[in-house]
């Protein structure tokens, strides 16, 4: 995915966010790149929220969506 279409997609999770009274966790929020090629050489760059640097995983577990509202 294009960096830049990346930064407007986080930007929309951001905005739909706030517009229901809900806030992102840094802590909690990760990036997974999904790649089905054996040899591919393209890196993902550093997803910035604006607020700090998402961390890269390799894999995740999902147990579950927790809504907080404020």
């Amino acid at each position: 995915m294009p960096p830049l279409l990346l930064s407007y997609i986080i930007s929309d999770v951001q905005e739909f966010a706030c517009t229901n009274s809900t806030r992102l966790s840094p802590l909690k929020c990760k990036v997974m790149s999904v790649d089905f090629l054996h040899f591919n050489s393209y890196q993902c760059p550093p997803v910035d929220t604006g607020v700090v640097v998402l961390e890269h995983v390799g894999s995740f577990k999902l147990l579950g969506v927790y809504i907080l509202k404020i």
